[in-house]
């Protein structure tokens, strides 16, 4: 819509991909949408809980994803089609950005979506890292501080996570980062 283009006019903020549209909720049964990622892989991961909500709806739903997130993004429930980016979508009626889905729900802090688990990581890939961390002693809990532009905003220092490293007898805590700085290597 209209309006919703207009709120992209900020300054440090990429400019609406062509031919998007906002929908209401009720104009989404019985058509074809096709999400798109605007920003980074945590964004991707973290606003692709929408997208069943959709399907459930009635919406027929394609997602463009990163490659790499491609076989994750499979185990949505109620999406049609994954797709990777750079690849030609099929025809639909709405293009959609992801990270406008938000909007569309009229979300706030009480209703972000579900309580439980959206995304899977394939069978195999599970079988690999089991076989790599062997047989969980304590909790798991994955840690990303520091986001891949490293951006100081969306980042934080690993001394930020001291309080919460402490607590290591309860938890077994593992580093999900790609790089870890030399700085930050502790």
């Amino acid at each position: 819509s209209a309006g919703a283009a207009a709120s992209w006019l900020l300054s440090d903020h990429d400019l609406p991909r062509p031919g998007m549209y906002i929908p209401s909720l009720d104009e989404v049964a019985g058509r074809r949408m096709l999400l798109f990622p605007e920003q980074g892989h945590g964004d991707m991961i973290q606003f692709a809980r929408y997208a069943p909500l959709l399907a459930a709806r009635g919406a027929r739903v394609t997602l463009q994803t990163y490659p790499e997130l491609q076989r994750l993004m499979q185990s949505l429930d109620g999406v049609e089609q994954v797709i990777a980016l750079g690849k030609r979508p099929p025809q639909v009626d709405f293009v959609t950005p992801l990270l406008s889905l938000p909007m569309v729900f009229a979300t706030t802090p009480a209703s972000i979506p579900p309580q439980g688990p959206y995304l899977h990581a394939p069978v195999e890939r599970l079988a690999v890292w089991r076989q790599r961390l062997g047989a969980p002693m304590r909790p798991r809990v994955g840690l990303a501080w520091w986001g891949s532009q490293h951006i100081p905003k969306r980042s934080l220092p690993i001394d930020a996570l001291s309080p919460l490293l402490s607590r290591g007898a309860d938890w077994e805590f593992h580093a999900l980062q790609k790089e870890i700085p030399a700085a930050q290597r502790t």
